[in-house]
C-alpha cells in the first residue's frame, strides 16, 4: 500500500501554518479524515433541525460556536454563558463567517445548505474550543429533543 498525503492546517489565526506529509496507510484514522466536506445530506438535515432547537453549548463562561435559527433566517454565531450573541433578535449579524469564526448570517434554506456543505472540520476550526465540527452536527441531527 503507498503512503497516504496529509494537508494538516494549524488552526490558531488567519493565515494558519499548514503542513504536508506522508503516512503509511495503517497510520491514517477517522479523526484525520474528517477534514472533509460536511456535504448536503447533512447539511440539510442540520437545517431541518435548526427549525426546531439551536445547536448551541449551555453553560457558564464562554460556550464556543453554534448555529440559531431566528425569523426567518440562520446564524452562525458565537455563545458566551448559554446565550447567543445578537440574542435576542440577532439584529447586529449580517454577512458571512471568514476564516472559520463568526459571524454569520444566511437568509434563505438553500444559502445555508450550499454554504454548510461546502464546510469541514478544517475550514471551521478558527479560534478558540468548543467549535463546530462534524461528529457535532452528527450528533445534534440525530439527537432527541424533547
Amino acid at each position: 500500500m503507498q503512503a497516504v498525503r496529509v494537508n494538516v492546517r494549524f488552526c490558531r489565526s488567519p493565515g494558519d501554518l499548514v503542513t504536508a506529509f506522508d503516512l503509511p496507510p495503517a497510520r491514517v484514522t477517522s479523526k484525520i479524515q474528517m477534514s472533509s466536506d460536511y456535504g448536503h445530506g447533512l447539511a440539510s438535515a442540520v437545517a431541518k433541525k435548526l427549525k426546531t432547537t439551536d445547536c448551541t453549548y449551555l453553560h457558564r463562561d464562554y460556550c464556543g460556536t453554534g448555529f440559531v435559527y431566528f425569523s426567518e433566517a440562520f446564524y452562525y454565531v458565537t455563545v458566551n454563558d448559554g446565550y447567543p450573541d445578537g440574542y435576542p433578535d440577532y439584529s447586529g449579524i449580517s454577512g458571512r463567517a471568514e476564516n472559520g469564526n463568526p459571524p454569520g448570517k444566511w437568509e434563505s434554506d438553500e444559502e445555508f445548505v450550499n454554504w454548510l456543505a461546502n464546510q469541514s472540520d478544517a475550514s471551521l476550526c478558527g479560534d478558540g474550543n468548543q467549535r463546530i465540527t462534524k461528529e457535532r452536527l452528527e450528533n445534534f441531527v440525530n439527537r432527541r429533543h424533547s
